[in-house]
Formats: structure tokens, sequence, C-alpha cells
């Protein structure tokens, strides 16, 4: 019986040594599997300062400290080298670094080996020698440079200077090579260019899939139908006029378009509904692009017209809900009505000189649309030209000579405050209903206004008239029993249940919508105060007649 007692407690203490065996081993196992990760020092040498400049550097932001012009730096790291010129010197060139014939005070050095960095000055009165760069844009998409930070467009460089190109291209294609750079071969989208000599910078590009002509009807000259089995990039054959209305129509999978010069017209609805279009090249020599031509082409994000379009027809771009950049021709003299309609990630556009009349609903629903500057040939903004327009901080009248603002023209608009010119002498309904405005003033001789120009304006803190009459004009909707006013419009409603026969309602007046309570209202004369107070419906009590109001 203790033999058998005996022998159940050794295999306990067996069993009990082989589990804690168990757990050792998987400890050592995990601490094995994670060997510790060494990193790996190497020399960076640094060649003294001389009496002409100084040079630091720094390493993940911190100060790299030298001791006899020696430090240890983790292989991998980028060190910033940063010179300082004495007075009357500036930098000559680097030894060293990645970009050594830089002229930058600021230079950089991604460490691989043992290496040595130094940096050389020369005096200002050394005449600086300077190259022509200049660049080219590709068939679809765009190249955009910068030097020392700024937009460069090209011209005279000095010699040594650093230009940053980035190419913007489209999904319907990709970067083959650059030309002209430090490092062509790359299909970065980012190049940079140190200049040594005149150079011509451009990208060439691949397109993903490219249409068979063969899917295209061409007609004497003129493209009829594409295919809307198409898919992916069309080139227009060379010797084609022109691009008829429809011509590609709901057609889905084409992601690119190549105009040829010899177009001269592309006809209504030629790309209405191409969903899937990046990006189209329309080249000089196009006179008039048709209604609706790029209409609902919502993932169009550029476009450049050429100088040499006259017209542009009525909801071209509607819908391109993309559309973040467009250039409009010199000389074009019209924006037709709606013509950018829920264009939403439109955030500027520069209207050129030329422009004598913009259309309504122009911008309508451009929600992303920052600022605007008004050609000085503008006399009115007509209904909903920039209603919807949140984001719209900036509005700059120039030389324009406004006489009208149109109904709904700023409704629902982001603008904080606005000074009207003293040209404008006619506010229509609606106005500036509805937006998130806080200040006004109206500074011509004579203002005549619409009802609920402001209405539903809760933030109006500031309403300024500086006007020596101030005329209304209200409509009373009778069918409706609707009587209107600057803030708010009251209405017969029916309540109750009908009774009598016929069937009758019992009435009463609501009021629609209100003054806000922190509104101030500063005028010149006590005339144009009464009549804001009636008929326009703001108390008196929030009227200031101050004769000295400027």
């Amino acid at each position: 019986m203790r033999t058998q007692k005996k022998k159940g407690t050794q295999m306990k203490r067996v069993a009990v040594l082989s589990l804690l065996f168990v757990f050792v081993y998987a400890g050592c196992k995990q601490v094995i599997s994670k060997p510790m990760v060494q990193t790996e020092n190497v020399e960076l040498t640094l060649t003294q300062s001389t009496a002409n400049g100084s040079v630091s550097a720094t390493v993940d932001g911190n100060p790299l400290t030298f001791t006899e012009n020696k430090a240890q730096v983790e292989k991998g790291k980028t060190v910033v080298f940063t010179a300082v010129p004495a007075d009357g010197y500036r930098v000559k060139k680097w030894t060293g670094t990645d970009n050594p014939a830089s002229t930058d005070k600021t230079a950089v050095l991604t460490v691989k080996e043992n290496a040595t960095v130094s940096v050389e000055f020369e005096s200002t009165a050394v005449p600086v020698q300077k190259f022509n760069v200049t660049f080219t844009q590709p068939k679809l998409g765009s190249l955009k440079a910068q030097l020392d930070g700024t937009p460069f467009t090209g011209g005279e460089v000095e010699k040594g200077k650093v230009i940053v190109f980035t190419a913007d291209i489209p999904g319907c294609c990709r970067i083959k090579q650059w030309n002209g750079t430090d490092t062509p071969a790359h299909t970065n989208p980012l190049a940079t260019l140190t200049v040594s000599a005149p150079v011509t910078v451009s990208v060439d590009l691949e397109y993903n899939s490219i249409v068979d002509s063969s899917l295209l009807t061409i007609n004497n000259g003129v493209l009829e139908k594409c295919d809307p089995a198409a898919e992916g990039v069309v080139e227009i054959p060379a010797g084609v006029t022109a691009i008829k209305d429809e011509a590609f129509k709901s057609c889905p999978y084409i992601t690119g378009v190549l105009i040829p010069n010899s177009v001269t017209e592309i006809g209504k609805e030629a790309f209405y509904e191409c969903e899937r279009l990046t990006a189209i090249s329309i080249p000089e020599g196009v006179t008039s692009i048709g209604k609706s031509a790029f209409y609902n082409c919502k993932r169009l994000t550029a476009v450049d017209i050429p100088n040499s379009v006259t017209t542009i027809g009525e909801v071209a771009f509607v819908y391109c809900s993309q559309l973040r950049s467009i250039t409009l021709p010199k000389d074009l003299t019209v924006i037709s009505r709606r013509m950018f309609y829920q264009c939403n990630d439109l955030e500027t556009i520069q209207l050129p000189e030329s422009i004598t009349d913009i259309g309504a609903g122009a911008f309508d629903y451009c929600t992303n649309l920052e600022a605007i500057t008004l050609p000085k040939r503008i006399t009115e903004i007509k209904g909903d030209t920039f209603s919807n327009c949140r984001s719209l901080r900036t509005f700059n009248w120039g030389e324009a000579q406004v006489r009208t603002i149109g109904s709904s023209a700023f409704e629902n608009c982001g603008l904080n405050d606005i000074v009207l010119p003293k040209t404008v002498t006619a506010i229509n309904k609606r106005a500036f209903a509805n937006s998130h405005i806080e200040s006004i003033k109206i500074t011509s001789e004579n203002i005549e206004m619409g009802e609920l120009i402001v209405y539903n304006c809760e933030r109006l803190k500031n309403f300024v008239i500086l006007s020596q009459s101030c005329t209304f004009n209200f409509s009373s909707d009778d069918s409706h029993n609707r009587y209107y006013k600057l803030f708010s419009f009251e209405e017969l409603i029916r309540y109750g249940k009908p009774y009598g026969d016929p069937p009758r309602f019992n009435t009463r007046w609501a009021l629609r919508g209100i003054v806000p309570s922190g509104l101030k209202v500063t005028v010149k004369l006590e005339t144009v105060k009464n009549t804001l107070v009636s008929p326009g419906g703001i108390p008196a009590t929030q009227i200031t007649v101050d004769p000295a109001l400027k």
C-alpha cells in the first residue's frame, strides 16, 4: 500500500516538473523569437566653419553635436544642414550632401556610410550666373513648379537653385519618365532640378488603355459617335474638325480624351454623363463648347480651356462635382446660366476681365468656392448666382459697377460681412436669406429692397444704411394671403376641423421669420427709419439715427 502511494507521489512530481519545463521552454522560445534590433552608427565629418559663414546640423529636429568636427549618426537617418553666410557672402556650393550643386542655405544628407560634408561661400559682389528654365504641360493633367517656396512659371534662374516640379496626373494614365530633371528615370509625381544650364522640363505619360479607333464613327471630318463599349483613353485622329452633338453621350467607360489641333467645335452634350472621364485636352483652335457638353462628368478634376474659345454653352459643367481647377479663355465674355452648378470641389476660379455677363445660378451649389473677384464690366449679379456657396468668405467687387443684386443671389451663402458699392441701387427678394451674414452696409444714395432679403439671417448684428431714401418692392400674394417684410412674412393659415356646408375652417395670421433680437440698425435719416419700421417690419427700438454716419 505504501509502495503504491509513494509511486503515485513520484508520478505527480514528474508531471509538475514536466509542466514547469514546458513553460520555461515556451518563455525562452518567445525571447529567442524576438531578438533585439541593434542600430548601426556611421561617422559624419563636418568641415569647420570659416570667417565667411557658419553651418549647423540637426537630426530628427534635434541639434547634432560635433566633437573635433566628427559625430556619430544612426545609419539611414536624414541630417539637415543649415548654412549662415556672413554679411556680403552667399552659398556657392555644398560638398557631400544629397544635392551638392545646390546654392540653397539648407541641404540634406541621408546617411548610408561614413561621409564628409562642407559648404563653400562666395562674395555677393561676384555676378551670379543665370539660365533660362521652362516647362511644358503634359497632354493630360498638369505640371506646376516652385522656386524658393513660391510658384514658378518659367524664366531666368540663378545657377545652383533648386526647382521642385509637381505633376498632377489623372487616373487614366501614369508617369513614364521625366525629361530635364535631376532624376529623369523615376516615375514619382515630384521631381527636382538643380539649375546648371538652360533646360526645358517635361513629363511623358503612359495611358492605362487606349480605345481602338474602330469604335469611333467619323464622316467628312466630323466625329459623330463613339461606341458606348469603348473603354480607356480616346485619341481622336488628326484631321477631325468637329465633335458632333452627343458624340460621346453616355460612354461610361472612357477615362480620358486627347483632341487634335484640327478640331474647332465641341458640340452640345458631346461628353454628356461620361462618368469615368478624368481628364481631357482641349487644344488651341477650338472656338466653341456646346450646351451641357460635360454634363455630369463627375470625375473630371481639371480643365484648361484655350484662349481660342469664345463661347461656352449653358450648364456646360453641371454636376462636375470633383472639378477642382478650371482655366477660362482670356477673351470670354459670358459665363452662361448654371455653367458650374454643383461643382462642389471648385475652390477658386479666376474670371477674365473680358466677362460682361454672369448667368443666373452660374455658381449655385459650388459649396467649396472660397473667393471671387468680379470683372470690371459686370453690372448685375443675377438670381442664384452665388447661392449655396457655403464656403465663400471673400467677395471682391473690384472695379465692377454693379447696380442690381438678383433674387437669392447670395442665399445660404458663407459671407460674414458685405459692403455694397455705391452703384448698387436695387436688392431683390431673398438676396441674403438663410445666410450666416453678420454685417451688411448699404452705401448708395438711394436703395430699393425686395421682400425677405435677410429672411432667417439669425446671426445678423449690424445693418447700416447710408442711403438718403429707402423704398421697398414687397409683393403681396393675395391668392395665398401672404404679406411680406424684410425679415419675415405673415400668412393666413387654417386650423381646426372643418365646419358648415360647404366646409369652412377657422383661420389666423401666422408670422414666419423674426427680426434677430441682437440686431442693431443704423441709418442717417429719420425718414429712412420710418420706412424700415413700416412697411419694413423692423422694431423702432432697434433702429438708431446718426446724421454723421459714414
